[in-house]
């Protein structure tokens, strides 16, 4: 079992706590066909509230396939235990994981907080799916290729991917800005390699999950991705002088 590493901190350990929170994030459901997100993974005080949008239209599916950085292994690794929240157990779909050729490693994954900070709000949406975690610690062409063939192997129609990043780190809030504009322009085009040329002069610390999300999302027929939200931490929980950028896209 996965037990949560970032509860209490950066998201309520109380599960009361934490429904209450999240519903503020999710107000109004609009569920929309959708093949991948990218949602932020920050703590809820900073970037919930650009999460909660894209939540908010996010359709419920068999299995979300989850895909983030892993910022202490560098491996390129899947989770194939349950994973707890204060909502309780999470089941990952073994099925998929043992199709999808990658190295389970669930240590990798006990202490990195891109996977965990999404799934409460699953939990507090939907009762019955199950998830694919998927870590990258390494995110060269090679493990992104990696991880699009993989993903596209075993996803079928009731798959939606999840791409857990965070936009520009600890720069002035008008250079975030600047830069986080310029960095998404292609994601919104499905331009994964334009996209991956810009962001690898940038702090975005989840490209690779990112290129993933495109690519897969091309493969199931989308065209063009939607900016749903964008936040800096100093709108929510920080000052203008070293901000983090968030950044809510759905690409349907």
């Amino acid at each position: 079992m996965r037990k949560p590493a970032k509860a209490g901190s950066w998201y309520p350990g109380d599960p009361r706590a934490l429904e209450e929170l999240l519903h503020s994030f999710i107000q109004k459901r609009e569920p929309r066909k959708i093949n991948s997100v990218v949602v932020p993974h920050a703590g809820y005080a900073c970037s919930g509230a650009t999460a909660g949008k894209v939540f908010s239209v996010l359709p419920h599916a068999d299995t979300y396939i989850i895909i983030g950085p892993n910022h202490q292994y560098p491996i390129v690794s899947v989770s194939n235990e349950p994973w707890l929240t204060p909502f309780g157990k999470v089941r990952v779909n073994t099925q998929i994981i043992e199709e999808l050729d990658i190295e389970i490693a669930n240590e990798a994954n006990k202490e990195d907080n891109s996977i965990e900070l999404q799934l409460p709000f699953l939990q507090f949406l939907f009762e019955d799916f199950q998830i694919v975690p998927i870590t990258m610690g390494v995110q060269g062409p090679e493990s992104i290729k990696q991880v699009v063939d993989a993903v596209r192997r075993v996803a079928d129609e009731n798959t939606v991917v999840i791409a857990s990043s965070d936009f520009t780190h600890y720069e002035p809030e008008f250079t975030a800005k600047k830069v986080d504009k310029w960095v998404i322009e292609p994601i919104l085009e499905l331009n994964s390699q334009e996209f991956l040329a810009r962001s690898r002069s940038t702090s975005l610390c989840g490209y690779g999950p990112i290129a993933v999300a495109i690519e897969f999302a091309k493969h199931k027929g989308s065209e063009l991705g939607e900016l749903v939200d964008y936040s800096t931490s100093a709108d929510t929980c920080g000052d203008s002088a070293a901000v983090v950028g968030y950044a809510g896209i759905v690409i349907a």
